[in-house]
């Protein structure tokens, strides 16, 4: 969720003309809504490689042989994160709640739906069994530590760069200008923010015309979903 309020908040600032409100006021209904549909099932590393992927190559290097499904597995993820997608099969797909949302399943029809995946599905220890045999089968031991693993929480540098650029570090103030490598931030920033706009803008959309949407929440619900994404966080002033 600290993803998508971040990119949000990105795309705001690059876009201001959009109007769009500070994410904690877009409710709870909005924010979840734009998780299942922005944020894709991938491994945290710097380099983001996803752990499945689907390919024509017969025997592509570091993936596993084709599941049931036809998804190849990386033989460079850990373990947990394995375990994690795997786990994520289980969950209602973008597909699913949008049928619950517009009233064509119900509930418990979900309920049923997710219960015959899960029974589908193999095991989790049978899904990492089988991952290495399929490593050992390849010369490949699956990493245990955390090394290439993102394990730091979302950073919002680039926000307060752009709120820097447009604020405070401007033409007519001689006392603070950008340095070099805050300008080369702020050229990554409004790039990540303009890779971002699209999706954002065609996910809003598409929630807008479903049945539940609601863009604002009461008083009550709002403070409570403001302290709920910044926590203890509190801006910078020395700028």
């Amino acid at each position: 969720m600290e993803q998508i309020a971040q990119e949000w908040e990105l795309v705001r600032r690059y876009r201001p003309e959009l109007n769009w409100p500070p994410f904690y006021e877009i409710g709870s209904y909005v924010a979840r809504n734009l998780r299942v549909r922005l944020i894709q099932n991938r491994m945290r590393s710097t380099k983001m490689v996803t752990t499945e992927m689907v390919t024509t190559e017969t025997s592509p290097v570091g993936w596993t042989t084709p599941d049931s499904g036809g998804w190849r597995y990386s033989l460079g993820c850990t373990k947990d994160a394995l375990r994690r997608a795997h786990r994520a099969q289980f969950l209602p797909t973008e597909s699913d709640l949008s049928e619950v949302m517009k009233g064509t399943l119900t509930v418990e029809g979900l309920c049923a739906r997710l219960a015959a995946r899960r029974k589908a599905l193999p095991s989790m220890a049978e899904h990492i069994r089988w991952i290495e045999m399929q490593a050992k089968s390849r010369g490949f031991v699956l990493p245990r530590g955390l090394k290439g693993q993102r394990n730091r929480s979302v950073s919002w540098r680039w926000v307060e760069l752009l709120d820097i650029a447009k604020h405070v570090a401007t033409r007519n103030n001689p006392l603070r200008k950008l340095t070099a490598p805050e300008r080369k931030m702020k050229t990554l920033a409004t790039k990540a923010a303009k890779n971002c706009l699209p999706r954002y803008v065609a996910a809003l959309a598409e929630i807008r015309t479903m049945p539940g949407f609601t863009q604002m929440h009461a008083p009550e619900h709002i403070a409570h979903h403001r302290r709920v994404i910044l926590g203890s966080w509190t801006p910078k002033t020395n700028w």
